[in-house]
């Protein structure tokens, strides 16, 4: 390392390109600032032409701080690049529109691409997006790479620098190598990048290794995968990886059952929401089918779409559909959902009137003054009953979704006991005024609920 009074004599020339810039000494020099980090401040000095590594504290302290805040900048910078952001109804998209038709957008991200129905969208911004939001860090090192002289022992260093800044650790240590195989006199500031390196790899690694691992405990391999975890811990002492595999490992040693049951309750979750997705879909498609009769999607939903389910998720998982049935008729979820069949309620109840079924002594009296009016009223409600397919085919598709939704859960679903609400028209008392029927629950004065699971 230079001492600064050597700098104090360069002489002062001040080409177009270079700054000046201020020494804690009070001097003034002209240059240019070539790299930096944390340590250290890479400055070509115009007078020489000389590059000299300098500690932060020999540079003015404001000086110091305005460099420090204006490399920040820059590096920032790196990852900026003008994009959109897309606010639909459920979801938020950042990236590079590729393509636009009147109808559709064709969005790059670093997932892949998105095609966007114009319909859902709320709303599009242009502004500066992060590259990482668009391009893989594979793709992003492709684009930059050529920004950079890979025969300059700093053109190696800053590209090793943005491969540890977008995690491709194994590019940052042959570009960190590279540059110390061009001047080894960088030893000091590329052997800690050198480090971090190689702390990357081995996390990386480590990782991978432990994916491999969760992934034979969600096949219910756990001797095979409590094996990968003691890989991680052999090969891998010290990552985080190896802190949650010595976790695992305890865990699963102590008891293979009781981790064989968190697994099966953590899939039970993932596969129920999965299902419960599905059957909301099917249902939905079925109750807007106006081809379809009401027999037709009663028999559907009772007879085909559990299976059709199955065989999705089964597909999905790319697992045996057999053993995904017997663990799905074991499931163990601790979560109860609701459906409730609505005005469709009479379908599933029986025909009994709510003022024919009380145990109040004066309204026993009621009843027995009022035989007649029970009588027709009963009879109405019976002709009414004959009538489920007209009546099926006057409701909104919103209220045909709450029924089957239910009727779904009730005849293929883990269900408590029906509960039952107050019909919301008569409030449980089956007629309106006294003497109407009335036809939104046909005299039951019910609203059945199904819980299920």
């Amino acid at each position: 390392m230079k001492k600064i009074a050597l700098i104090a004599a360069f002489a002062l020339a001040v080409p177009v390109a270079a700054e000046t810039i201020r020494m804690r000494d009070g001097s003034y020099h002209a240059g240019e600032v070539v790299s930096s980090d944390d340590e250290v401040v890479r400055i070509r000095f115009s007078a020489t032409g000389l590059e000299l590594d300098l500690k932060w504290e020999q540079l003015a302290p404001g000086e110091a701080k305005r460099i420090r805040a204006r490399a920040a900048v820059e590096k920032a910078a790196r990852f900026k690049i003008e994009g959109e952001v897309v606010y639909t109804k459920n979801d938020t998209i950042e990236g590079v529109v590729q393509e636009e038709t009147p109808d559709k957008l064709r969005i790059k991200t670093a997932k892949g691409m998105r095609d966007v129905m114009k319909t859902i969208v709320l709303k599009r911004e242009t502004t500066q997006i992060n590259a990482l939001s668009v391009y893989t860090p594979d793709e992003l090192y492709a684009s930059k790479s050529s920004q950079y002289d890979l025969a300059t022992t700093a053109g190696n260093f800053d590209l090793g620098d943005l491969c540890l800044a977008i995690s491709l650790w194994e590019k940052a240590k042959e570009h960190f190598t590279k540059s110390l195989e061009l001047d080894p006199t960088w030893k000091a500031r590329i052997e800690p990048r050198l480090a971090k390196a190689e702390s990357g790899i081995r996390e990386e690694a480590a990782a991978a290794l432990l994916k491999e691992a969760e992934a034979l405990f969600k096949e219910d391999k756990l001797e095979e995968g409590l094996d990968k975890l003691k890989e991680v811990l052999d090969r891998y002492p010290g990552t985080s990886a190896a802190s949650k595999a010595a976790e695992l490992s305890e865990k699963g040693s102590d008891d293979l059952g009781a981790l064989k049951a968190d697994q099966k309750k953590e899939t039970d979750a993932k596969r129920a929401k999965a299902y419960y997705d599905e059957m909301n879909s099917l249902v939905r498609k079925v109750a807007s089918d106006k081809k379809l009769t009401f027999t037709d999607i009663k028999g559907y939903i009772e007879k085909v779409m559990t299976g059709e389910i199955l065989d999705k998720m089964a597909e999905r998982e790319k697992c045996d559909r057999t053993q995904l049935e017997a663990d799905w008729k074991s499931r163990d979820l601790p979560d109860w959902k609701q459906a409730s069949y609505g005005e469709g309620s009479w379908m599933l109840e029986p025909d009994t009137l709510a003022i024919e079924a009380t145990t109040n002594l004066d309204d026993i009296r009621n009843k027995q003054k009022n035989q007649q009016l029970i009588a027709d009223l009963k009879k109405q409600a019976g002709e009414q009953r004959k009538l489920v397919d007209e009546w099926w085919a006057k409701q909104t598709t919103t209220v045909k979704i709450n029924w089957l939704t239910a009727y779904a859960a009730e005849k293929t679903m883990i269900t408590k006991p029906v509960e039952h609400q107050s019909c919301t028209k008569c409030n449980a008392k089956g007629v309106l005024g006294g003497t109407n029927l009335c036809l939104r629950c046909l005299g039951t004065g019910k609203d059945r609920v199904v819980f299920y699971k």
